[in-house]
């Protein structure tokens, strides 16, 4: 009978046992007859633990299924497959791996054994992934900065300002947004700008809105930014519609100098996946429109 046997070699044996990388070995059925300490060292598994099994202990479910058709395809012509994939530890986190798999085959040509090896990769991958979205936040920081110095009149410079955000895909906010201006002595808010399709009952509604009423007005008499999975549930939401639609929010004070001159509102599907860094880049444009804006109303006042 025919066996693949990585050890007849000591030198391979100390070889393999030191590598920095997973290396997992199966029989031609795909049950593992071999790790390495790298491979517990970097799953969580040990050697006793995986030995038997199928190396689908590592899957994760955030792999697409095409990825395994193709690899198949590739091994049972005798191919090596190279990929990345999203492989789950013991401890349930996820990794990021490079991964390459190599059957080995006989004299006579049959496969005796899968050698898999495992590069873990997932710093490098979140590390590429905060230089992107430290690209996009820039990206779209000046966009908004680009957009309130063109010399447009208050209105269209805020629905300038608005149309990049809605376009910041992290956010996953949709084309509908607004701004209101604060009108502090009497304690409200005006709604100035709007962007994307509004029913007519909600313009003339919401055309003024008192400080403490709903979302906006407690964002604007906080001055805190507010967060609404869906309009429904929330019970800070207050004003409904006849059409309204199940929907959350971001609600941004806009602060220049600390003194509050309106408050930005930004629609979302129901329960998004909130990006992490939301209020940080909210909170940022936020005080480039609201500087915008003083600095707009001193010269419509020179005007």
């Amino acid at each position: 009978m025919e066996e693949f046997d990585l050890f007849k070699s000591d030198k391979m044996s100390k070889a393999v046992e030191s590598l920095a990388e997973a290396v997992i070995i199966t029989d031609p059925g795909g049950n593992i007859t071999y790790v390495n300490p790298a491979f517990e060292t970097i799953t969580g598994f040990t050697s006793e633990e995986a030995l038997g099994k199928n190396p689908r202990i590592l899957k994760s479910g955030q792999n697409p299924p095409e990825i395994y058709k193709g690899m198949w395809d590739v091994l049972f012509e005798g191919k090596v497959w190279r990929g990345q994939v999203i492989n789950r530890r013991k401890d349930e986190t996820l990794y990021h791996a490079n991964l390459t798999i190599s059957p080995i085959r006989s004299d006579t040509g049959k496969i005796l054994s899968y050698v898999a090896v495992q590069h873990e990769v997932t710093k490098e991958i979140e590390l590429e992934e905060k230089v992107r979205l430290a690209t996009e936040e820039y990206k779209v920081l000046h966009d908004v900065a680009k957009a309130l110095h063109k010399t447009n009149n208050m209105k269209d410079m805020l629905i300038g300002a608005l149309e990049p955000i809605t376009k910041f895909k992290e956010l996953q906010v949709e084309y509908k947004a607004g701004i209101f201006l604060a009108d502090p002595e009497n304690k409200e808010l005006h709604l100035t700008a709007t962007l994307g399709q509004f029913s007519d009952e909600f313009m003339e509604k919401d055309k003024v809105v008192p400080y403490g009423d709903c979302l906006c007005g407690i964002a604007a008499e906080s001055g805190e930014l507010l967060v609404s999975n869906n309009c429904f549930s929330d019970t800070r939401h207050t004003r409904t519609f006849a059409d309204m639609t199940a929907h959350g929010h971001y609600i941004v004070p806009l602060k220049s100098r600390d003194k509050l001159v309106g408050v930005m509102f930004l629609y979302t599907d129901e329960n998004p996946p909130w990006y992490e860094r939301s209020n940080e880049i909210l909170l940022s444009i936020g005080d480039l429109i609201a500087d915008a804006i003083e600095h707009k109303r001193i010269e419509e006042n020179r005007a």
